[in-house]
């Protein structure tokens, strides 16, 4: 009800120009101070973060819509650029529940993302009452053998998704470093090449896992097997899997997402992370290259 809902700004003053103007005439005073050793100007948003602050402080969730907005609330720093990376996944400032959102404005000049904003305060409700319909599933880490065994008869008759890390780009000379199987419930990540000095020593070698993985994909939609697979981007997956004599089966028992997403809703983004923001209330994860690892379990 309108009643439960307040409104703010994160600045409830004007510039005497153009904002943007007036920011990017800031920004260069800054640098010269910078330059000059001399103090510098504070940001409007900067200077209302604590009547902000005290406004929040009554409130029992926050929805952000903006970069200003979102830089406002958390003290970090955002730009509309940016501001599709940051929007979609549920957090908290503090103990308060927030969800970031694009700009009603944006919105209105680009009418395709019309859907996904009201997705976004949907989902901004059910955070802010405790609704969120989502829990971590159970994830089996460097499995033994007959750990992996015991994991793949878990996923029998089940839709699968699979994923690769690898250690580029280029799926034709790319090194493979996992694979991860899952359901909503349930995941199992194998390793196959160590970044650890001194590497890793796997618990199941790697032959046995290529085997044993190779055994259950080739089942699928049989016994013994995945119902069906999900594979999110088939024409990197595929090739990289091939090579490492795991391929996964012919496209009737393999459904790529990214080419549902594709046919389903064209001008929107494709990527993983997209989708889980969109479709899912999943957490924002920690987004990863292909080059750097901190280790073989992150």
């Amino acid at each position: 009800a309108r009643a439960d809902v307040s409104l703010s700004n994160a600045m409830l003053c004007r510039p005497p120009v153009e904002f943007k103007a007036f920011m990017k005439a800031l920004s260069f005073r800054n640098r010269r101070h910078r330059k000059d050793g001399r103090s510098q100007w504070d940001s409007p948003v900067d200077c209302c973060r604590s009547r902000v602050n005290a406004e929040l402080a009554r409130s029992a969730a926050i929805l952000t819509v903006g970069a200003t907005a979102y830089a406002s609330v958390t003290g970090s720093a955002a730009d509309e650029s940016g501001m599709m990376s940051m929007r979609g996944y549920p957090h908290f400032v503090g103990t308060t529940p927030i969800l970031a959102t694009a700009h009603p404005a944006f919105v209105l000049r680009m009418k395709r993302w019309g859907e996904l904003f009201i997705t976004d305060v949907g989902k901004a409700l059910r955070h802010a009452a405790g609704r969120l319909e989502w829990s971590d599933p159970e994830v089996m880490l460097d499995p033994s053998p007959s750990e992996l065994k015991a994991a793949l008869l878990k996923l029998e008759g089940q839709v699968v998704a699979i994923d690769t890390e690898t250690d580029g780009l280029a799926p034709e000379t790319c090194n493979l470093r996992c694979v991860g199987l899952a359901t909503k419930d349930f995941g199992v990540a194998v390793g196959f090449q160590s970044v650890e000095t001194p590497a890793r020593i796997w618990r199941c070698p790697t032959e046995l896992s290529r085997l044993m993985l190779a055994t259950f994909l080739s089942r699928a939609g049989t016994p013994g097997g995945p119902k069906r697979i999900l594979v999110h981007n088939q024409v990197y997956d595929q090739p990289v899997l091939r090579r490492h004599d795991m391929p996964l089966p012919d496209v009737s028992r393999v459904v790529d997402t990214i080419m549902l997403h594709k046919s389903a809703d064209s001008e929107m983004p494709h990527d993983l992370d997209f989708l889980a923001s969109h479709l899912t209330d999943a957490p924002k994860w920690k987004k990863t290259t292909h080059d750097a690892w901190e280790s073989d379990l992150k």
